[in-house]
């Protein structure tokens, strides 16, 4: 029997990045025949390993050994194989497991950054509110259940936290994405917010018709990062406290446990607390929350906070975890392994970067002249007598792809194309994102 044992995918997950791989019909002016030709050539050439890093975490390279599981790295993402035997007395399949899985298991896959310029690439907050001891992270999981049904690949199984709506709480950043009516992604075009409703001014429709719309990543797959040992803030901007209770809760939002913290200073009657050290040295690495209350039990919800522990992963500065998990209960429902008859699924699992979009700004060392109506970019300042009507910008912003984008400047009768931005740079200003290129003017920040 041991010579009939072979290894085949238990599930694949598959990271993809519009990028290189953008299906927006715009970047190919409504040709679809175009985008098609394109697209084959992107997808054969398309190396996730050129900008990303994942490795399976110490944890689940034990899993996998004790589970004769193996991990395996692929163009698009990577898959983990069981080994396995014939279902059925048809060698070529179906197949089941050679081991039985018939407790929870959960795999942790940590995603780290190998290109300096990833970040510029892809629509990423940029995080303004990340200190060294306050960090990020995405969080990829298949207990998301994230499904886009497509009309003709079936159901798409994504393990990004499904896109939000417009939340009037919320400080958007450029770039960030949200879905309206169930059907209209929007993006950023600067940042905005909080504020009752949707501003339409800092807002662009994108993708306008695809059905489904992928599940990008959005901020709805961010999650703070903690290391076992932190301090947690504990004041607000309006008010201090004398002392503190941290209720600890799990992912399933059980109690952990409760934590009093009091400002004792025998030489200060009346101070406050500023934080708390907390130590969870003693927890499994995964999702958890803290409320904070005052003693009567009192929430100080300005102060709650859900966050990723995970020593090594802080350690790593890690871009993202991904979990996939087993239960042998079938509640994973199409995000499963295994059939009710033990049988191999093989799902494939889905993540997908849009790429970042930016104003583009082309610098002159003077004033060109072109048909303003029937080009791609209008120039800085209207007026011919001021220095910023030599720079050139797009009216609004485009992603950037590695796909050539049509820019094109009507001189005469001739139409002239401009260069696509790269990658190298970009430059946030008064909350909008820019990329700047230089057409013998420099660069620079246009003039007051």
């Amino acid at each position: 029997m041991s010579s009939m044992l072979q290894y085949r995918p238990l599930f694949s997950v598959e990271m993809l990045h519009d990028y290189y791989l953008s299906e927006d019909a715009d970047l190919y002016e409504q040709d679809d025949k175009l985008r098609q030709q394109v697209l084959a050539i992107q997808r054969q050439n398309y190396q996730l390993s050129s900008d990303l890093t994942i490795s399976p975490t110490a944890d689940c390279a034990q899993i996998l050994r004790n589970n004769r599981l193996l991990f395996k790295e692929t163009k698009r993402g990577f898959f983990v194989a069981a080994q396995v035997l014939p279902a059925t007395n048809n060698p070529n399949g179906p197949f089941k497991p050679f081991l039985s899985f018939d407790k929870l298991l959960q795999l942790r896959f940590v995603v780290t950054v190998s290109n300096a310029y990833f970040y510029n690439m892809t629509n990423l907050r940029l995080e303004s509110d990340s200190s060294s001891d306050n960090k990020y992270l995405y969080l990829f999981s298949n207990l998301n259940q994230n499904i886009a049904v497509h009309p003709t690949e079936g159901d798409l199984l994504y393990l990004s936290a499904k896109t939000e709506s417009f939340n009037p709480n919320y400080a958007y950043k450029a770039g960030e994405i949200i879905i309206e009516n169930l059907a209209d992604m929007h993006e950023a075009i600067e940042d905005n917010g909080p504020s009752l409703a949707l501003d339409s001014s800092k807002w662009t429709k994108i993708y306008q018709g695809q059905n489904p719309h992928f599940e990008f990543v959005s901020a709805a797959s961010r999650i703070a990062l903690r290391p076992s040992i932190f301090r947690h803030t504990v004041r607000t901007t309006t008010k201090k406290y004398k002392s503190v209770v941290i209720v600890l809760r799990n992912r399933d939002n059980l109690l952990i446990d409760r934590f009093l913290f009091e400002a004792k200073d025998p030489q200060d009657p009346t101070a406050t607390l500023d934080t708390c050290l907390l130590e969870f040295g003693h927890l499994t690495s995964g999702v958890y929350s803290l409320q904070v209350q005052e003693l009567d039990g009192t929430p100080i919800s300005d102060l709650d906070l859900k966050f990723y522990l995970d020593d090594a992963l802080y350690r790593q500065g890690a871009l993202a975890v991904i979990e996939c998990f087993h239960n042998p209960d079938g509640s994973l429902a199409k995000y499963r392994w295994l059939d009710n008859n033990n049988q191999l699924l093989q799902p494939i699992y889905r993540i997908r970067w849009k790429n970042r979009s930016s104003w583009w700004r082309y610098y002159y060392t003077k004033s060109p002249t072109f048909t303003a109506a029937s080009s791609d970019v209008n120039h800085l300042d209207a007026d011919a007598t001021k220095p910023n009507h030599r720079i050139l910008i797009t009216p609004s912003p485009l992603a950037l792809t590695q796909v050539t984008r049509k820019i094109s400047l009507m001189v005469g009768e001739g139409v002239e194309s401009l260069p696509n931005p790269s990658i190298e740079s970009i430059f946030p200003e008064n909350g909008k994102i820019f990329s700047e290129i230089n057409m013998g003017g420099g660069l620079g920040p246009p003039a007051p």
